[in-house]
């Protein structure tokens, strides 16, 4: 589902989209934050992605945050996940 749904995207768009082959070509720490609820993008899309995400990845759920809310919902818990990630030494 689009956020647009009355817009031909299809016809719009000439990029393809193709985010899981080239988050597998990234070569850096990735830390995912999502919120449970999301209407934009499922949880079930950002699991997908951090599936083929490789190596070092983290994956964290902001209970009860949607797309735009994540860090407000998230409050201390998000800035914890983001200033633990940040200082966590680079693996080699």
């Amino acid at each position: 589902s689009f956020a647009y749904p009355f817009l031909p995207v299809r016809f719009l768009m000439r990029t393809r989209l193709d985010s899981e082959s080239k988050i597998a070509a990234l070569h850096v720490p990735l830390l995912f934050i999502h919120g449970s609820d999301d209407s934009i993008i499922p949880i079930r899309l950002g699991r997908k992605l951090f599936a083929a995400a490789p190596e070092p990845k983290e994956f964290r759920v902001i209970p009860g945050a949607d797309h735009n809310d994540v860090f407000l919902v998230g409050g201390e818990d998000y800035i914890s996940a983001v200033r633990n990630f940040a200082l966590k030494s680079p693996t080699k």
